[in-house]
Parts: C-alpha cells; structure tokens; sequence
C-alpha cells in the first residue's frame, strides 16, 4: 500500500517571497512578486487556502499605506502578489504576513 504525507499547515519563517517587486519599483507602476509558502518542515505547500496579507508603507513619511492583492495559487503551487507602487519616491518597507485562523498577530519596529 502507498501512504501520502501531505504538507503540514503554512509556516511563515519557512516560507519566502522572490521577485524584482520586493526591491524595485517604479511610481505608480504595477508591481509583482511571488510567495513560496512551506510548511514547518519545509514542505511545498500544494494546495489553496493558505491567506496572506502584502503591505506597502513609506518607510520615513509613513504615508499611504497600501495592500497588494494575492493572487489565486498558481500551477507552480505558489502565490503571485501584485501591487501599484506609490506616486512618492523613496524607501518602503514591504510587509508580507500569513493569517492563520487561531494565531498571533504582531506588529514589528525596526
């Protein structure tokens, strides 16, 4: 008999996002990324359902504080993010959290 072990639930510090959209972007544009979501053991997660939450902030203004939108699941089993970028050039700080149902949530300073 076969025996199938599914990846465990999404696990945040094992997962990664890769991407020109996580370091450049220009005013105004779309911009896009991808998140490769794992789990605790650093499975591939290869199924939907798992909720991500993209934020885009000014990093010295603190303006307009801005959500990308996480597309479906991909065939590639992962997330494609897009956002449009802000009109103010400068620095941001791109946030990607993993909403889980029962979990923590936390804000981090720098």
């Amino acid at each position: 008999e076969e025996v199938v072990v599914a990846p465990g639930v999404v696990c945040a510090s094992n997962s990664f996002a890769y991407g020109a959209g996580i370091s450049l972007a220009s005013a105004a544009l779309q911009v896009s990324f991808t998140i490769n979501a794992r789990d605790q053991y650093g499975n591939h997660r290869t199924s939907a359902g798992d909720l991500f939450i993209v934020r885009v902030r000014h990093k010295t203004t603190k303006i307009r504080q801005l959500y990308g939108t996480v597309l479906a699941i991909d065939s590639n089993r992962e997330w494609p993010v897009q956002y449009n970028a802000q009109t103010v050039a400068g620095r941001y700080d791109l946030h990607v959290d993993v909403a889980i149902q029962g979990g923590l949530t936390a804000t981090y300073f720098d």
